[in-house]
């Protein structure tokens, strides 16, 4: 019996990007049930789910929140390709993900026709940036090496 060894430096490299996109698709199917989660245990309290936006009141349906966060997640995931690139570009794309998810906290507090509402919309934007963090930036940190 012979074994072959392969060289290691013959070995073709794997994409950086593929580990990212495969993250950021977890990530996003994450996001969606825990806020779908969260939106469904709302039910629960005396939130209205009625939010202020351009002079009128809308109703925070079921899918809105999963449809949000999985468009939070693929902008996070493609400013996190387009950063692993560059020197500290996941300590770049961290902190621009802290910020503007915590800054994206504001909003639900500010349209919110109801301290509950405003409360469990918030929540969901921690929850969107935990999963950001948790799943994308390790990604982010392999596909770097």
């Amino acid at each position: 019996m012979t074994s072959t060894r392969t060289d290691p430096s013959t070995r073709t490299a794997r994409p950086a990007g593929r580990g990212i996109w495969r993250a950021g698709l977890v990530a996003a199917l994450v996001a969606a049930v825990l806020t779908t989660l969260v939106w469904l245990l709302g039910q629960l309290t005396p939130a209205t789910w009625e939010v202020a936006q351009g002079g009128t009141t809308q109703a925070v349906l079921a899918p809105m929140p999963a449809v949000a966060s999985v468009v939070g997640i693929a902008v996070g995931t493609l400013a996190l390709w387009l950063l692993v690139r560059v020197p500290r570009g996941v300590t770049v794309w961290t902190v621009l993900a802290v910020v503007a998810g915590l800054g994206s906290v504001v909003s639900p507090l500010a349209a919110a026709a109801d301290g509950w509402t405003g409360a469990l919309l918030a929540l969901m934007h921690v929850v969107v940036l935990g999963v950001a963090l948790v799943v994308l930036r390790p990604a982010g940190l392999r596909g770097r090496a």
